[in-house]
């Protein structure tokens, strides 16, 4: 094809796309809005179109001629048949979530997607648009990945501690604007509530579990582990300063330390590995400057810790790949990776699931090394499970975890059909239901992105047979409606994949949850408050972040619904690279993202955290060749693309 031709069908295609991609699909033709027959359903159709399309004349003009030189520089471009598939394939599967994310955002259901002929149709189109142009500009990633951002060479640095007490300085330097601000820090309900059960006061927490106040007040619902130390600090104020702010204020001193430590561990493993000094600054001025990160180091809230100790994993699991599990061999390496895991599944209920599947997987891949990887994996697990959770904490009178809290799926699913279809609930059914949830509240309780509410609700006296009843109506009612379960599951997922989401990824104070159920003011002493004259600064910082969420590139270290495909393009371009040992690196953002699937609560960033710590290092990692191999490798085909173009 001449390039004239390759031109004249790229700026046709350009057209095209750019209003298939500017396309509402939720714009509706209604008596409201025209005075048309509407029994005419070609009228209909076409009014609807016209409707759907945008009227900003100079931002589509623009946004066709970028899209047309996106399509000409993509077509150009020359890459194996089967990596041109796996791009198709991705960009149509990204494309088609999208659509159906829009559906969700607006109407909480797939009504937008295929509730018509007229909303199919938009919908194909607008998602055959979206899927063109995401190929074309995946092509074209790929290419500039190859050609400049890869490293030439490996360039390894010795790590001496003055270089690693700047690094942790710096850190903290630069946080401390933040932590004066929002002196004495910020947290969530979650912690309050681990605080309030520190000094026996009741919360709804304690009514979700089996065993219930005055018997006692801890439970596991938040890691018990957590809820120790937050209360050290809690009592520490009180008891020494007499103020609870100030061992708040001293935790989270302590706490900002903590994560610089841990970011300056990471930094300094990349530069132990070949990581360029520009490179590492990149890095240190991301985790510095971009407001998500102190925002974390100030929060006090189980989460951080959970997410630091799951960054340190994912650096030894590259540690792994890179040395082909000859790192297995030193005992060091093997106690640190087990005193992490240990702590990772004591900062995080489901920790433990994600070791055992890190486990078992290790177990399968490094099976050479079997002895070390069932030694720094298995006794922890057992230990956790058998003392931790089966003897120490019932000993201790810490009410378990309710078993709500792994059917958040199911009772969410049942809370919507019973919301859309609650006429063809059988008496039967209605009394299976009745043994586990409240049958009569569940159309007021259901919330699309919420399951909390749902859940919450649960019988903890329930038996093994009630929830054997309720699982076979669950079963009859799926046969029934099989697209209701389906809609549920993803009206309560869809933000974490949804690209446009904007998240409030941080918390801007410490949650008066507790002042407003004091009304008495009974627990005053308790109170954590942040200075009431600072307010209008700290809302400017949210807004702040919010607006990062919304500027390119930046925002990918911001953007929730990103993130997942940033990671699953990863390890295509890892897989591209012939790099298959290294895609165990993502293996633990594959499970964040998975439990975030069956979640009770949609686009909470708390879920994604992990992956927010270590995305900076993912990507310095993903553009390190692993070998002199690979340098050549790229320079091979860079080559070949340039004689092909």
């Amino acid at each position: 094809m001449s390039n004239k031709t390759r031109g004249i069908l790229s700026f046709i295609m350009g057209i095209i796309c750019s209003v298939g991609i500017q396309l509402s699909l939720v714009a509706v033709a209604t008596e409201e809005n025209s005075e048309i027959d509407f029994s005419n359903d070609l009228i209909v159709a076409v009014r609807t179109f016209y409707l759907s399309m945008r009227s900003s004349r100079l931002t589509l003009v623009l946004l066709a001629i970028c899209l047309a030189v996106i399509i000409y520089q993509g077509s150009k471009i020359l890459l194996e048949k089967w990596q041109c598939v796996v791009l198709m394939v991705f960009s149509a599967f990204f494309s088609f979530m999208q659509v159906i994310a829009i559906s969700l955002k607006e109407d909480d259901s797939l009504e937008y997607v295929y509730g018509s002929g007229v909303n199919i149709i938009r919908s194909l189109f607008h998602g055959l648009c979206l899927a063109i142009v995401t190929y074309m500009v995946l092509k074209i990633v790929v290419v500039l990945i190859r050609r400049y951002c890869i490293q030439k060479a490996l360039a390894p640095s010795k790590i001496t501690w003055k270089n690693s007490l700047i690094m942790g300085g710096l850190f903290v330097i630069a946080w401390i604007p933040y932590y004066i601000l929002f002196f004495p820090g910020t947290a969530n309900v979650d912690t309050v509530v681990q605080l309030m059960q520190s000094f026996e006061i009741p919360s709804y927490i304690n009514k979700i579990t089996t065993i219930h106040p005055p018997e006692t007040y801890y439970t596991n619902h938040h890691p018990f582990a957590t809820t120790m130390l937050f209360e050290l600090f809690f009592k520490l104020g009180l008891n020494v300063f007499g103020d609870i702010n100030i061992g708040v204020a001293i935790y989270v001193f302590l706490h900002m330390l903590f994560l610089a430590a841990v970011f300056t561990v990471a930094l300094q493993y990349l530069r132990h590995i070949g990581i360029t000094k520009k490179r590492l600054l990149f890095i240190q001025l991301v985790i510095m400057f971009l407001p998500i990160f102190p925002m974390y180091a100030i929060c006090m809230v189980k989460d951080t810790l959970f997410s630091a100790f799951l960054l340190l994993l994912m650096i030894m699991m590259y540690e792994i790949a890179r040395t082909n599990g000859e790192c297995f061999k030193k005992w060091w390496f093997d106690l640190f990776l087990a005193l992490d895991c240990v702590l990772i599944m004591l900062t995080k209920n489901y920790g433990m699931y994600i070791i055992i599947i890190v486990a078992v997987v290790y177990a399968i891949v490094y099976r050479k090394y079997i002895l070390q990887v069932l030694a720094s994996f298995v006794p922890i697990i057992l230990v956790y499970q058998f003392l931790w959770i089966s003897v120490l904490l019932p000993l201790w009178n810490v009410a378990p975890v309710g078993k709500q809290e792994a059917l958040s799926v199911p009772f969410q699913q049942t809370a919507r059909y019973v919301s859309e279809y609650g006429e063809e609930v059988t008496e039967e059914e209605k009394e299976a239901i009745n043994g586990v949830l409240p049958y009569d509240k569940l159309k007021k309780l259901y919330e699309p992105m919420l399951s909390d509410w749902v859940k919450e609700k649960f019988n903890q006296d329930a038996t093994s047979e009630d929830m054997s009843r309720y699982f076979s109506a669950w079963w009859k009612m799926f046969l029934k409606h099989p697209d209701v379960y389906i809609e549920s599951i993803l009206n309560n997922t869809y933000e974490y994949w949804y690209i446009d989401k904007i998240s409030d990824l941080e918390y801007y104070e410490f949650e008066p949850y507790l002042q407003k159920h004091d009304p008495d003011k009974q627990y005053e002493e308790l109170y954590v408050t942040n200075n009431y004259n600072t307010g209008g600064e700290r809302f400017a910082v949210y807004q702040l972040i919010l607006m990062l969420e919304k500027t390119p590139v930046v925002n990918i270290f911001a953007s929730l619904g990103l993130l997942p495909w940033l990671i699953l393009f990863m390890i295509i371009f890892n897989i591209f690279q012939k790099r298959g040992k290294y895609i165990l690196t993502y293996l633990v953002p594959v499970i964040i993202y998975a439990i975030c699937m069956v979640s009770p609560d949609n686009g909470n960033s708390r879920y994604i955290m992990p992956v927010i710590f270590a995305l900076p290092y993912l990507i310095a990692l993903f553009f390190r060749p692993i070998s002199d191999e690979e340098i050549q490798f790229n320079e091979q085909i860079n080559s070949k693309t340039n004689d092909k173009n």
